[in-house]
């Protein structure tokens, strides 16, 4: 097991005591998943693979999303239907007692086809535009439908401060490049695969900042800087991009999961 935590002179304020706020990252294995439960399904989470501590970014946004939209009844499905028939109703209205005109137009003498047929274009728009258009309008309640999982998004700097870019800068970024990956389950090549890692996440030493019990890493974007110490980057801003495992609620807020069911160990695969 690894563990990595950012040296407290990467911090604008290290001079002051007390002002550090960290991000803590541990990988868990994650055995399986199933469709268990109807609010996020089920995990079976293994052993603590590796932690991460990084210091908090300047500044990090948190940002909870709800979707609410117009509710969709039998009775104003019913209405709007209505409403096409009464639009088209008075556009047919509109344009009766145009059929001998526009005869006429088509096949009367004296004039060109290409000319007739913009004669009957004509007359027919002209009909259509006398339409009246219905003066109504139909109101739907706006209903709560759903709130998107929680995501996460932040820049860390990874900076060589102890001569050893190796170690303080590249195998973290790469560390985390092979937990957020699924592997070859076994030697041949089949379909099986190992998970991806799931992750917890936390705060510290401040503990009610941030709670995620499981949450999936899907992006990890390093940005390397020189100047490189025989060939290896000595800076690095890296993206971590998290989503919750669980469904939102407020549980969710309060406890750091919700829905989600932990497999016991006992019922893992073999």
């Amino acid at each position: 097991m690894a563990n990595y935590k950012s040296p407290e002179s990467l911090h604008p304020y290290n001079n002051v005591d007390g002002n550090y706020l960290w991000i803590k990252i541990e990988a868990f294995e994650l055995e399986y998943q199933t469709t268990y439960n109807k609010r996020g399904g089920g995990i079976a989470r293994g052993r603590v693979v590796d932690t991460f501590q990084f210091l908090a970014p300047i500044s990090w946004q948190e940002s909870l999303n709800h979707e609410w939209g117009e509710y969709e009844s039998v009775a104003s499905r019913i209405a709007n239907k209505i409403q096409t028939g009464a639009k088209a109703l008075a556009e047919i209205e509109a344009l009766a007692g145009l059929e001998k005109t526009m005869g006429k137009d088509m096949f009367g003498k004296g004039k060109g086809i290409e000319n007739r047929a913009v004669g009957v274009i004509n007359n027919f728009l002209k009909g259509a535009g006398t339409a009246k258009v219905p003066k109504t309008r139909i109101d739907s309640p706006l209903v709560y439908t759903n709130s998107p999982r929680r995501e996460y998004n932040w820049t860390f700097n990874l900076v060589s401060t102890h001569g050893n870019p190796q170690k303080e800068v590249l195998d973290p970024v790469r560390r985390l490049f092979l937990l957020s990956s699924p592997d070859i389950k076994g030697e041949d090549a089949g379909i099986g695969i190992k998970l991806p890692n799931i992750f917890r996440l936390s705060t510290e030493p401040v503990t009610n900042i941030l709670r995620v019990e499981d949450a999936a890493l899907i992006s990890v974007q390093p940005t390397w800087y020189e100047p490189y110490s025989r060939g290896i980057p000595t800076r690095c801003e890296l993206t971590l991009t998290f989503k919750d495992m669980s469904p939102l609620y407020r549980r969710t807020i309060e406890q750091g999961s919700a829905g989600v069911r932990i497999i016991p160990d006992n019922t893992k695969e073999d």
